[in-house]
């Protein structure tokens, strides 16, 4: 769950690199951009929280997610906030889009909260290539 504004926009950005593949994104996504507007204060509701977990289900669903094909190429996308990491492997379709096959993520012990965010980058492509 996200804890700041940096955190929404960083989740954001990641959902809004599939967005193409769910449908009513903007909908779903309007309680999290709505604490991005500039002067309003953070305050996470239950509004946000279904809106989090409807995206979380849908990134999940089999609309969004692609059958991993051998054959297909492949590229893995991955990013590092303060408190966690995640990754997204992707495959070319024949449309020449991209769709995810799947997606990672964890949190970072209290040590590894405290690594520089170079550092968690890092971390997240090891990790990531590793899985």
């Amino acid at each position: 769950v996200p804890q700041n504004a940096a955190d929404v926009r960083r989740f954001l950005g990641m959902v809004t690199y599939v967005a193409k593949f769910l449908p009513h994104f903007a909908d779903y996504t309007k309680p999290l951009r709505d604490l991005l507007v500039k002067d309003n204060d953070w305050s996470w509701s239950h509004m946000q929280q279904t809106a989090f977990d409807k995206l979380k289900n849908e990134l999940a669903s089999p609309t969004v997610l692609a059958q991993y094909r051998p054959q297909a190429k492949s590229k893995v996308s991955e990013d590092a906030s303060s408190f966690g990491l995640g990754a997204v492997l992707m495959q070319r379709e024949e449309n020449m889009q991209w769709r995810p096959v799947a997606y990672i993520s964890r949190s970072f012990s209290e040590i590894e909260q405290r690594y520089a965010q170079v550092e968690k980058e890092a971390q997240a492509v090891t990790w990531a290539c590793e899985r």
